[in-house]
Formats: C-alpha cells, structure tokens, sequence
C-alpha cells in the first residue's frame, strides 16, 4: 500500500503503483522474512519511505521532505547495516539532482547523512557494541585476489536475479556465463534506452529534465542497487563475516531492480503516443517476474497460515517448554540457546548460554 501510494503521489501512474506492491509481495524471500520476528520489515518500509522521500525533495525542494527522510533513514540503518547503501543512494541523488549550487547541495545532503547515522553512533557508544573484527591487511593483495574472494557473491547475485525471471522456467541446463550474458545485455539495452531519453529531454528541459521523479527514482534505486552489492564486497574482504548472499540476504536487490525498472519505463515512456503498446509492453515485463512466483507463492502463503514459521510457528507457540518458561517465578534467571525466541514469546529476557560460558571464563 505504502509503495503503491508513493507511485502515484510521485509518478501518477497507476498501473505501476499496481505492479510495484504486487511484483514486492510475491516474492518468497519477501513472504518468509515477514512471516517471523525479523528486522526486515522495518528495513524495507524504512528504505522505502526514505528513498521516496529523497525524490519527493529533489522534485518539490522541500525541507519536511529532507528532514523525514533521514528520520527514516535512521531506522533502517537501526534495523540492519546495510541500509547504509540506502543512505549512499540519497547523498548523492541530493548532491547530483538538487537544485542550487553545488555547495548547497553537499550541504543539504549532509543532513541526512547525519542525521540517519547518529542514533547508531550513539547506541553503539552508549552500549559499546562491539564490531566484526577486521581482516589483516594483506600485502600481496591484487585485483585478481580481490576477484577470486568475490567469486561466491558474484555467482549469487547472476544466480538470484536469473531465479527471478520467467528464463529460468525453461527446461534448459544454462551456464553462468550465459546467465551473466544475458543480464548484462538486457542491462546495457534498457541503459540505452534511458540514455536517449534523457538526451531528449535535456534538449528540451535543460535545466529541470532530471529533477523529474521518475528519472531521480531510477538513480536512487541504481545507487541503492550498486551501494548494497559494494557494502557485501567490502565486507567479505575486510571482516570476518561467512557472508552468503542468499535469497534473503539478497531481497533488498529485488526492491533496487524493480524500483528501477519501473521506474525507467515510467521515464522512458512519458512521451509515448501509443500509450496501449507502452502498456502491454509492461504488463508483459512484469509477467517476466511474476511467473516464477505463480505456484511458489500460493504454497507459501498457505503454509504461512496454517503452520507459521520460525517464532511464529505453532511449534513454538504450542511448546510445552514455553508454557513452563512462562510460569516460572520472575526472579529465576532464564538462559537459554535460543534467548531471542524466550524474549518474543515470554516477554522475559533470557541469557544466551554462550555468553554465560564466556563470562564465567573470563571471571
């Protein structure tokens, strides 16, 4: 609803303010990560509202715009680190898309960035959270090693986002570099495509032609896009993190390519005559993406309902261990191997058994 609303308030195309909660809610990753007690729920309406927001300010110059951005942008990066991607995408739509001069730009991108970055700062001080500890740096390092360490994310992402179009419906055995070749054209297709357009409407609107919000939404998702998959990058080499960009660890990218893509058809269409062609030619787009999830989804949705899933699950809501935790006086100190589970289903804190043996250790 959020998203479709947002469409229509900053695009006016309803048809896309259909397509873009339909093609976001179908998602399995999507389904699973809000059918639990997850962080990504709050991450993605917080993204969402703070990148929305972005365009709406670099469209209509107001500063309510701005501030409410970065009130969001602030619990996304609460809710998970990598919504620092989020914050890269707004700095620099503000900074290449504002209005003013380019000082003033950097100025008012830097509200944001401030904004959004100082509650984690003042949490991380306050409870002294300690940080993934970082890699040695390795004087052999080279480009090539740095390819070979990415290998695994970058198999993922051509692997995630081939998962999520109607080509992989096809009973045919098909390589990575196919895959990749195919991605990569259809990029560099629609990439053209926005680049002509854009030279158009330069001629004709050169000094206000990429404040239109379907083009500043197109580059905040790209931003978002590239920042997010930079973010794993860095982290694979830098810190010790087993990083694995599954399906939902890859789920923010399906909000980026959607976002973008329905966006570059909303610019590169503005000026279409044959509005019906332009309009089939979407709902056929969109059917690329809706087809793998036509039986998944239902499964899901119907398991969702009659089982749950994770803290959610009647396992857990049924669970005669639970029932007693949940008699137990207040004053009996609770450790458990699952502390967060004690905590969504009980309402009472429990300490992890880990870092009980940790401290009697280091006592």
């Amino acid at each position: 609803m959020v998203l479709g609303f947002a469409i229509i308030k900053l695009i006016g195309d309803n048809l896309i303010a259909i397509l873009l909660p339909l093609l976001f809610a179908s998602s399995p990753p999507i389904l699973h990560v809000h059918s639990g007690a997850m962080t990504e729920p709050l991450f993605f309406f917080s993204v969402v509202m703070g990148i929305f927001l972005v365009v709406a300010y670099i469209r209509d110059a107001h500063k309510l715009y701005l501030l409410s951005a970065a009130i969001f942008l602030s619990l996304a990066l609460l809710s998970r680190f990598v919504a620092i991607a989020a914050i890269v995408a707004a700095v620099l739509a503000i900074i290449f898309l504002g209005s003013g001069q380019i000082k003033q730009r950097i100025t008012r991108a830097s509200l944001p960035a401030t904004i959004a970055i100082a509650p984690l700062v003042t949490w991380r001080l306050i409870l002294g959270i300690n940080l993934p500890e970082a890699n040695a740096w390795n004087d052999a390092f080279t480009l090539t090693h740095l390819w070979s360490i990415l290998e695994p994310i970058r198999g993922a992402l051509v692997i995630n986002v081939w998962n999520w179009t109607a080509l992989s419906l096809l009973p045919l055995q098909t390589s990575y570099l196919f895959k990749l070749a195919v991605i990569v054209l259809v990029s560099f297709a629609l990439l053209l495509l926005v680049i002509i357009e854009a030279v158009q409407a330069r001629n004709n609107e050169p000094q206000s032609w990429y404040r239109h919000p379907a083009f500043a939404l197109l580059f905040t998702s790209v931003v978002f896009i590239l920042s997010y998959v930079l973010f794993f990058s860095i982290s694979s080499f830098f810190v010790n993190l087993n990083l694995d960009l599954n399906a939902r660890l890859s789920s923010p990218l399906w909000l980026g390519i959607i976002i973008a893509l329905l966006s570059s058809y909303s610019f590169i269409t503005k000026r279409q005559s044959s509005r019906l062609f332009s309009r089939l030619i979407l709902l056929l787009g969109a059917l690329q993406f809706l087809s793998p999830n036509l039986v998944a989804t239902p499964e899901i949705v119907d398991h969702l309902h009659s089982m749950g899933e994770g803290f959610t699950s009647h396992t857990w809501h049924q669970s005669d261990l639970i029932r007693e935790v949940i008699d137990l006086a207040p004053s009996v100190p609770i450790i458990s191997n699952e502390a967060d589970a004690i905590l969504f289903l009980t309402g009472r804190p429990a300490y992890y058994i880990e870092d009980v043996l940790s401290k009697e250790k280091h006592d």
